[in-house]
């Protein structure tokens, strides 16, 4: 079993820069007594409780062994079995930076979803991370599903000229 869990460093910087927000609404509510300021402090604060809730270990990682991966993220679980999951690959987010997504297996739609986070790892090395994991549990099932192999008898090997010119002799059929 394997767990990732996403980089603290970027939520701390969002969490900075909020708290800055809500340092500059109560300013302004203090100074100028203006009404237009609570709507940006009081976002503001939600957002850093959010962004405290993402801190917490329990609430993101990706988590994966023999049996299927699970993503979670801000204490929302998705599990798929490694059969359920075509493949990954890196690729560019709307947002122009590189994120990993992961196609399913559907019966009538293909379903492709991505990460949510990094994980810490390049997204390209995440990617290779988890095709290898995919396919090794795979190669695993597909050996534990065949039966296996019964030793054969190896074909006879064809009789040499001595062994031939013995069994005509033996049988009456050679020459005198």
């Amino acid at each position: 079993m394997k767990i990732l869990r996403p980089q603290k460093t970027y939520t701390w910087i969002l969490i900075l820069f909020a708290l800055l927000f809500v340092a500059f609404g109560l300013w302004s509510i203090r100074e100028f007594h203006t009404v237009s300021a609570w709507p940006l402090t009081v976002a503001c604060i939600l957002l850093v409780m959010i962004l405290l809730l993402w801190l917490l270990p329990s609430s993101s990682y990706l988590q994966f062994d023999e049996d299927a991966l699970t993503i979670r993220h801000l204490f929302k679980s998705s599990h798929y079995h490694w059969d359920d999951i075509q493949k990954f690959w890196a690729d560019r987010r709307i947002t122009g930076q590189l994120g990993v997504y992961y196609m399913l297996n559907g019966n009538r739609v293909m379903q492709v979803h991505y990460l949510p986070d990094n994980y810490g790892m390049k997204p390209r090395e995440l990617a290779v991370l988890l095709n290898q994991w995919r396919l090794h549990i795979s190669e695993e099932l597909e050996e534990a599903d065949t039966p296996p192999k019964k030793k054969e008898d190896k074909p006879p090997k064809p009789p040499s000229a001595r062994e031939e010119e013995t069994v005509l002799l033996s049988l009456g059929m050679g020459q005198t």
